[in-house]
């Protein structure tokens, strides 16, 4: 997972913006790392873990600062979909690595919290979301109305 991509000319303005609010949580340079500890130092809930209320209102107060109180909101409420899709991806890849190690014998399986997410699943979950976002933005272009048109047809 890298943050190296921009978003394309033909995304909406407001999933730039949002992209734009939120996608240095989830790169790998070294300042972006410093600002994601950061966060999440403030963020957790006292072990080392987020919950998905502490990711909403991350995401709620990050947009907000960013812009204005109510266009913070309206982004808010426009992607609100893609928050549980990107926090239960984020859990779902400690699974797989968890899994992975125990059929190695290296680690013992443990899902005491399965309601949180670590700092390496928080970068995750922002990668995804920034993903989601965009995927979002293009099926939400998709009118009924210009299914089964060609390119040709367009227009």
């Amino acid at each position: 997972f890298n943050m190296d991509y921009e978003i394309g000319v033909g995304a909406s303005q407001t999933t730039k913006e949002f992209v734009n609010a939120l996608h240095r949580y989830g790169d790998r340079t070294r300042e972006d790392c410093i600002l994601r500890v950061t966060v999440f130092s403030e963020i957790n809930n006292g072990n080392g873990r987020v919950g998905y209320p502490e990711l909403i209102s991350f995401i709620a107060s990050t947009l907000e600062k960013k812009y204005k109180k109510d266009d913070g909101q309206e982004l808010f409420r426009i992607y609100k979909p893609c928050y549980r899709h990107a926090y239960e991806n984020a859990k779902l890849l400690r699974k797989k690595r968890m899994n992975a190690k125990k059929s190695l014998g290296t680690q013992e399986i443990n899902f005491d919290d399965e309601n949180s997410i670590s700092f390496t699943e928080f970068r995750i979950f922002i990668v995804l979301l920034c993903v989601y976002a965009a995927t979002f933005d293009i099926f939400s272009s998709v009118s009924i109305k210009d299914m089964g048109k060609t390119r040709n047809e367009d227009g």
